[in-house]
């Protein structure tokens, strides 16, 4: 696996946190991390005008995002790949790989009329729609009017057999009910989403799942999309987001195309919506939703619905809205155990062709304990680290990877005094021999313990470590360079050191 891909993949999942799948689509993920040093950045980009808007406008963005993966800031710059114009030697696009107009859907695939008895509902072209904006920055990257006509919708009605191509945003395809590390905290939902995705409207009918962000809750519906678009290839597929609903029907109305608004939501064959939580208190919103909901629900077709929390504790949802989310199944994710926060790491790691420790593992299993989003950025940060310095993965390395990940208050528990208490207590000294003049072999190896946990775990600079021993920098040098030089030299020696850096990391 390129480790230049992986790196920037990682970037990625960090920016589409805090930006809209429109504007990553737009400006980030056509982009390519192509080279990369201590010092520098080259990301490639497939359009010259991006490149220039990218180079003049975004550059910290691309290196604030690279520093959250990497440890350091590289300086970034963006390069052009777009081949040489050549005079007007250009064709207009051809008419099936034109963008669907407001109120239609973009196409997936199409086949042979043959109706599987099962998918029933699930007979019209294949089709996966998003976004009126995301439509609209597509349909002026590609030079066409926004208010285009359907041609792809006549393509298809004409007989088109293209094979599938999911939009921008939507294609996910690495997320898949397979790579979907199964556990006792998110079992039953992983259960109920493979029911929904083989028979969709017949097993369960709507299915809501809820649970804390970054626990696999996307994860699941783009494996649900996966899977329904490789069973049922003719089908029409709508996934969005509670705001990009809220976004969408307010735009409709202020153009006065409500009708296509409906059109492109209650022709659907399955409707994913994301984060529903975000509709709430929004009255114009939850009255659209609501008549959706409906319409779907009575023609059998698939609603699935994820949020941050169950409909009872959504406060200003309209009770009509609660009780409906309530008909069918209500799927819970907690967040994972530390065995499955080890699997989740392994298989990650497996993925990206890693060997890290077993003991890494543990370690970063104890002590990152909030979401996957979060365990899966950890062995990333660690691959990184581990390919530019070319240094072995151990518990030291992982401990100075996720130091920005762990709780400010973790960080700021372990002090100076907290590890000279400790080490003082593990080797049966006292604190005031370890900080005081004596040399005796029975002191002096604590100390530089001490001093070398000292310089790996906090960020004093070595004269500052040397006043809380009374010693120069040149003295605690020494000691730091005998403690490293020992555990190169004795792998029980090294367990020793790493499990008493994670005591002071647990202990409060």
């Amino acid at each position: 696996m390129d480790p230049l891909n992986e790196i920037w993949q990682a970037a990625l999942e960090l920016m589409a946190k805090d930006y809209s799948d429109t504007f990553m689509d737009l400006w980030f993920r056509c982009l390519s991390l192509t080279a990369l040093d201590g010092k520098s950045a080259e990301l490639s980009c497939p359009s010259d005008f991006k490149t220039s808007s990218l180079n003049k406008g975004y550059l910290d963005t691309l290196e604030k995002y690279l520093e959250m993966v990497l440890g350091y800031r590289p300086k970034a710059a963006v390069v052009s790949t777009e081949p040489p114009k050549k005079g007007h030697d250009w064709q207009l696009p051809e008419v099936d790989a034109e963008p669907a107009a407001e109120g239609t859907s973009e196409p997936i695939g199409a086949g042979e009329d043959k109706q599987d008895p099962e998918s029933a509902g699930f007979e019209r072209s294949a089709a996966l729609s998003y976004g009126n904006a995301e439509a609209e920055n597509l349909n002026r990257d590609s030079g066409l009017p926004f208010d285009a006509p359907d041609m792809a919708a006549d393509a298809r009605e004409q007989g088109d057999t293209t094979d599938p191509q999911l939009p921008p945003s939507l294609h996910r395809a690495e997320y898949t009910f397979d790579n979907f590390i199964v556990g006792s905290s998110n079992k039953f939902a992983h259960a109920a989403c493979t029911a929904v995705a083989d028979k969709p409207g017949k097993s369960w009918n709507p299915l809501y799942i809820h649970g804390p962000s970054g626990l696999g809750k996307t994860h699941l519906l783009y494996a649900i999309i996966n899977s329904v678009v490789a069973r049922y290839p003719k089908s029409i597929i709508v996934y969005v987001n509670g705001e990009q609903f809220t976004n969408e029907i307010i735009e409709a109305i202020a153009r006065g195309a409500t009708s296509q608004f409906r059109a492109k939501y209650r022709t659907a064959d399955m409707l994913l919506i994301d984060d529903i939580q975000f509709i709430a208190g929004k009255d114009a919103t939850q009255e659209e939703f609501f008549h959706t909901f409906n319409a779907l629900y009575e023609e059998q077709k698939q609603i699935i619905i994820t949020s941050d929390r169950p409909p009872r504790d959504i406060r200003t949802l309209e009770e009509r809205l609660r009780t409906r989310f309530e008909w069918g199944l209500i799927a819970d994710i907690k967040p994972p155990d530390y065995e499955l926060r080890i699997a989740i790491m392994q298989n990650k790691a497996n993925a990206m062709g890693m060997n890290i420790p077993l003991d890494v593992f543990r370690f970063l299993s104890e002590n990152l304990r909030s979401n996957v989003r979060q365990l899966e950025g950890a062995i990333k940060k660690i691959y990184a680290h581990s390919y530019l310095t070319k240094e072995p993965v151990t518990v030291e390395t992982a401990l100075h990877c996720i130091s920005d990940m762990v709780s400010g208050q973790q960080r700021a528990a372990v002090t100076p005094e907290k590890i000279i208490a400790g080490v003082a207590n593990k080797y049966g000294v006292s604190a005031d021999d370890l900080k005081g003049k004596k040399r005796s072999q029975d002191i002096a190896e604590p100390r530089h313990i001490a001093i070398y946990i000292m310089r790996r775990m906090t960020e004093m600079s070595l004269p500052q470590i040397g006043r809380e021993f009374s010693r120069d920098h040149t003295t605690i040098m020494s000691s730091i360079a005998k403690i490293d030089e020992r555990i190169k030299n004795n792998s029980v020696f090294e367990i020793e050191i790493n499990e008493l850096m994670k005591e002071f990391i647990r202990t409060p």
